[in-house]
């Protein structure tokens, strides 16, 4: 019999406003509560967020004990937990994995306490908040950090070719979206094909299909181009047939389950296809925006090494443009100076020749001074070649049929090891050259192939063609600042020779750079001066063990060549009369005034052009004929020219140069010169242009 006391009823009520605070406790806290037997480990209590947590009712959980809960690789931890007594369980929490009804994972962070209940079980009573969201966030920082550093390391790759940071940016795309495979295709300009451009490792390994499909008709193809003509990311995440449409794998091809698409524009054209394939859960916006970001960084950093490298280039280009005009300059004063002393020589040896009999045994002696002058001459008209300054005759001509007149000199120029190949195209345009500079070119550029055979057998292509140049094209290969793009034919000599490295192409066009043990080392300098005369363009193309391709582009007539100039062929002649000389190097007054005294002439000197304007005003009505020299002091041989055809217009009028005809005449186009004698000049000459001046 239970005799109640006032002190029991007291601890009932005691009890019963415990009990009331525990329960609004256990459903107020906003985590997930549960209460478990201690000795059985049988849930007894689950509050409303434990059942939205794991997705059972409170009936469900408890026909469960706790390790019913936990997921495989978490129940030895929840076990071991436990079985811990209050003091070392209390305040402290951990982290456990919980199972759902349809068996997701569910990560937890929890604490426990335990308590005595009226009747004395010892239970276990734990709260246990969801890590997802968290979970979730660190994930996504983790994805962003990766992707991050994976950008670092494109913008630190020495690299500046797209396969290597294409290769590199596709294995980390597959690494950042969890993929199994990954690939890149390219869109053409015209956005109308993709084409596949490289495959990730895993996928080149797992493939096994006999041939790749590499190209990607974007109209016509079904699902994988839906992302370029919807311009946005295209998620598949039940494959075959999800609703978007029907994805055919062939035979041999890995098994797609899930795939990802993503166009990487560029301003506003679709340049890339990035792709992504068989991730263990779905794709999502995350994934989307990974692969987004790192293939557009990745194209970024292309491009922009591009730019920087084409821009190092026509820097480089254009410092070399300079450095051959330099030396140019430099050349063709040389030649310029060098062909005055030659005039001294030549000059002397023709009087000396001519004033003795021609079986006097002097004569023996002369000559080979005439012939060494003369090939000093030559080696003058090559520097002038190198400089620019060297066309004499122009006139239309056909480059082919040039060529077909010069096989016989070309059988005999080239190596008999070597093949000549000659591969001629229909219809070319003519060019307004001199015939006799198109031939050196094609000589020294013939020579050169020859010898690269290093006497092996060997194949030479002569090619020519008609080429449409833009300026895009003629600014990477131009010898000048400003080419008229339009129509140019081209003359391309190939070999299989033995090519040449970086180092030799650098210095290939300076002058008395040679890799023979014998040579002069102008006949490329002669070939670039030659094209830049001719207002041209020349493009290289070499590599060590692979052969060398020698481009020479000539304007097609009607983008500027200058006029052509006829030249007269007559006999020896004498005469009397009186011809005013004008020239600054004492040594040419002296040969050529005694040059003309041997035709008959009484001869004037003038020692600049100032004292010939003078000599001219005073005594202009008894001369015959004027002979200038092109550069002197005061005034030049064109001021000169100048003055002494307004005072006496009927006043022949030569000029004298160490530089060609074209280079030195270009300014007297217009202004009626009589003639024109490039030094050093032979008596003969002299005498036949005299002759045919002043009796035509």
């Amino acid at each position: 019999m239970r005799t109640d006391t006032p002190e029991t009823g007291q601890c009932e009520r005691a009890l019963k406003a415990s009990e009331a605070k525990y329960r609004t406790f256990f459903e107020t806290v906003h985590d997930a509560a549960f209460l478990a037997d201690v000795a059985t480990g049988r849930i007894l209590e689950a509050n409303s967020q434990a059942q939205n947590l794991l997705g059972w009712s409170l009936d469900e959980f408890r026909t469960k004990t706790y390790l019913d809960i936990l997921v495989s690789a978490s129940r030895e931890e929840g076990k071991r937990l436990f079985e811990l007594d209050n003091k070392e369980i209390a305040g402290k929490t951990y982290e456990l994995t919980l199972r759902h009804r349809d068996g997701t994972p569910v990560p937890v962070q929890g604490s426990t306490m335990l308590y005595v209940d009226e009747t004395g079980r010892c239970l276990s009573f734990g709260v246990f908040h969801d890590l997802r969201e968290r979970r979730g966030k660190e994930a996504a920082l983790q994805l962003e950090e990766a992707r991050l550093e994976a950008v670092l390391k494109l913008n630190q790759m020495p690299a500046t070719n797209f396969d290597t940071l294409a290769e590199f940016a596709l294995e980390e795309a597959v690494r950042l979206t969890s993929s199994s495979y990954g690939f890149l295709a390219l869109l053409s300009a015209d956005g109308t094909t993709a084409s596949l451009y490289c495959l990730s490792k895993s996928a080149l390994r797992d493939c096994r299909m006999p041939v790749l499909p590499t190209q990607l008709n974007v109209k016509m193809s079904g699902v994988r181009a839906e992302a370029i003509r919807r311009r946005k990311p295209v998620l598949l995440n039940g494959l075959p047939g999800d609703g978007v449409g029907d994805l055919t794998i062939p035979d041999g091809h890995v098994p797609i389950n899930r795939l990802l698409l993503t166009p990487i524009l560029d301003r506003e054209n679709v340049v890339l296809l990035a792709g992504v394939a068989n991730k263990e859960t779905l794709y999502d916006d995350s994934d989307v925006r990974q692969l987004t970001l790192l293939m557009s960084e990745m194209w970024s950093v292309y491009t922009r090494r591009k730019a920087e490298e084409e821009g190092r280039q026509l820097e480089s280009q254009m410092k070399h443009v300079q450095k051959l005009e330099s030396l140019g300059v430099l050349a063709g004063g040389i030649a310029h100076d060098f062909n005055n002393i030659l005039m001294a020589i030549l000059g002397h040896v023709d009087l000396v020749r001519m004033s003795l009999p021609s079986d006097h045994e002097i004569q023996g002696h002369l000559e080979p001074i005439v012939t060494a002058s003369k090939r000093a001459a030559e080696l003058c008209r090559q520097m002038l070649a190198y400089a620019g300054k060297s066309y004499t005759e122009r006139k239309n001509l056909q480059l082919n049929d040039l060529i077909r007149e010069m096989s016989k000199i070309i059988e005999v120029s080239v190596s008999k090891k070597a093949v000549v190949d000659y591969r001629l195209g229909d219809g070319l345009p003519e060019i307004e050259a001199d015939p006799a500079h198109v031939r050196q070119v094609l000589l020294n550029l013939l020579t050169n192939a020859s010898e690269s055979l290093e006497n092996k057998s060997g194949t030479i292509i002569v090619q020519t063609k008609k080429m449409e140049c833009d300026q895009a094209f003629l600014a990477g290969i131009s010898l000048e600042k400003n080419a008229k793009e339009g129509c140019y034919v081209a003359l391309e000599i190939s070999d299989t020779g033995c090519g040449m490295d970086s180092s030799i192409q650098e210095r290939m066009f300076d002058p008395f750079f040679t890799t023979k043990f014998t040579g002069r080392g102008l006949g490329l300098a002669a070939v670039l001066g030659i094209v830049r005369g001719h207002h041209g363009a020349i493009r290289v193309y070499s590599k060590q063990g692979n052969g060398t391709t020698f481009c020479v582009f000539l304007p097609a007539v009607g983008l500027g060549a200058s006029p052509s100039r006829p030249k007269c062929d007559i006999s020896a002649w004498r005469s009397m009369g009186t011809i005013l000389l004008a020239d600054d190097e004492a040594e040419i007054r002296r040969v050529a005034s005694m040059m003309l005294s041997y035709y008959g002439f009484k001869v004037i000197i003038a020692k600049d052009g100032r004292e010939a304007v003078e000599l001219c005003r005073q005594r202009g009505a008894e001369l015959t004929a004027v002979m200038l020299d092109l550069t002197m002091p005061h005034l030049d041989g064109y001021e000169v020219h100048l003055q002494v055809k307004k005072q006496f217009p009927r006043l022949p009028v030569i000029l004298m140069s160490g530089y060609t005809e074209g280079e030195s005449t270009r300014q007297f186009a217009t202004d009626g010169l009589a003639g024109f004698l490039q030094k050093p000049f032979e008596i003969r000459s002299l005498g036949e242009k005299l002759r045919s001046i002043l009796e035509p």
